[in-house]
């Protein structure tokens, strides 16, 4: 090959070297866009169906927050009534806790006495009831005195209610802890 205006010629087997060289560069470069576009087809797609999924738990979970608090106010009410019962329970099986004592005397005056005033000063107990016989008020102490839940039980006074033309009771005694 001759020089043409001082250049040089390049060679038939370079030329067809450099031709495959461009067809296999283009076809690589396409390839490689073909696969990063589809790749990137793939990730807009994933993409777009978790924003629908997105918008959908937002839908389910809008009040969430609002269940949550309720939830937790359920909870701390729930934990106040549980102390408020502990705090009754401890109450009603305290050695000092009247309410036994009150049970007895409720079930020993089912038989026509009428309980007026209980008065428990410490240990000391002061009943003021109505009843129809001085029996039903001796009666209602003896009953007592069996529960041993009192001890020294007297009758103090008998007056006559003018009112409902009864008697007016005053029993004392002391109550065993």
């Amino acid at each position: 090959m001759k020089n043409v205006n001082f250049i040089k010629v390049v060679p038939p087997h370079i030329q067809y070297e450099i031709r495959r060289f461009f067809w296999f560069s283009l076809l690589l470069f396409m390839c490689t866009v073909t696969a990063i576009i589809i790749t990137t087809f793939f990730e807009l797609h994933n993409l777009y169906t978790i924003k629908q999924k997105i918008s959908v738990i937002r839908e389910k979970t809008k009040n969430h927050t609002e269940l949550t608090k309720n939830h937790s106010d359920l909870k701390k009410k729930h934990e106040e009534l549980q102390n408020k019962i502990t705090k009754i329970g401890f109450y009603k099986n305290h050695p000092k806790n009247p309410h036994d004592h009150l049970n007895v005397m409720i079930k020993a005056s089912a038989n026509g006495i009428q309980l007026e005033q209980i008065r428990f000063n410490k240990n000391d107990l002061d009943i003021i009831m109505l009843c129809s016989k001085p029996e039903t008020a001796a009666s209602f102490v003896q009953h007592l005195l069996a529960t041993e839940k009192f001890s020294s039980l007297a009758l103090v006074s008998l007056q006559k209610d003018e009112k409902e033309k009864m008697l007016r009771c005053a029993i004392k005694g002391v109550i065993k802890r």
